[in-house]
């Protein structure tokens, strides 16, 4: 040690981790209050929206405490917000804001609460891995679609193409039913999240709605007024990624006793 130099240098690495900590929980208290806030006296143009073009019912909104603001807090010039408070062990860590009617060329489609957020990326809701049957959906609002459809349903707050390593041992055991967007990026993000989750999952299912281009299981429920019971016709006729693979370890394993046989 030389002039008390590395002592300074640990007390000011301690004293920015103390700040960065306390700014962290003082972003959670903000984004708790905001959310409760937004939740507060939904407009009826609003609820209305969220049940008629979005097929939410009063249960859902309430318990997720989905609401609306007039202006974002933190962009200013965002104005008119559906609000979707993401919760990690409780806590709001994240507030996805949802543009509410037509989204303008340029004007993002979706916004978190600020930069900088260290779990932007996340499950929601958590509340949905309890259960041993879940659909893995693509969209904070079609995952509150079909939990008002009576199903079990969570999203990857990133979009089609994101996971992360440690979500993956919250799927073991379970049944996975993955229905994501009828375009290119969901096809893929799909099949992606299929190949990592059938090493845990007792059974996973990469359900093709057969919808046109860009459309979700939003549509299905409330534009084509599609039905729980014939979703599942769907999901009963196809192929279990788990028994395929089980087959394909099969086939391998007799191919090797024939070989050794004829040997």
């Amino acid at each position: 040690m030389k002039y008390g130099i590395e002592p300074i240098t640990e007390r000011r690495e301690l004293e920015v981790l103390n700040q960065q900590e306390k700014i962290s929980v003082n972003i959670q208290e903000e984004m708790s209050q905001h959310a409760k806030d937004c939740a507060t006296n939904l407009p009826d143009d609003v609820i209305s929206f969220l049940k008629e073009a979005k097929g939410l019912n009063n249960e859902t909104i309430s318990r997720y405490q989905i609401g609306f603001c007039s202006k974002h807090p933190k962009y200013p010039d965002k104005h008119e917000r559906l609000t979707i408070p993401i919760r990690k062990n409780g806590k709001v860590i994240n507030i996805r804001f949802h543009a509410f009617g037509e989204v303008k060329e340029g004007n993002p489609k979706t916004l978190p609460y600020c930069s900088g957020l260290p779990e932007a990326v996340s499950l929601f809701p958590e509340d949905q891995l309890e259960n041993d049957v879940v659909c893995i959906v693509e969209g904070e609002l079609d995952a509150l679609c079909a939990i008002s459809r009576g199903l079990s349903a969570i999203t990857v707050t990133g979009g089609a193409g994101s996971w992360r390593d440690e979500w993956t041992p919250f799927f073991r055991g379970k049944k996975v039913r993955i229905i994501y967007d009828c375009d290119a990026t969901g096809r893929e993000g799909a099949k992606k999240v299929a190949a990592i989750l059938s090493t845990v999952a007792n059974e996973v299912e990469v359900i093709d709605l057969g919808l046109n281009d860009k459309e979700d299981l939003t549509d299905w429920f409330v534009e084509y007024d599609r039905t729980e019971e014939e979703l599942e016709d769907i999901v009963s006729k196809t192929e279990l990624m788990k028994q395929s693979t089980k087959a394909a370890a099969k086939k391998e394993e007799i191919t090797f006793l024939t070989a050794y046989l004829v040997i």
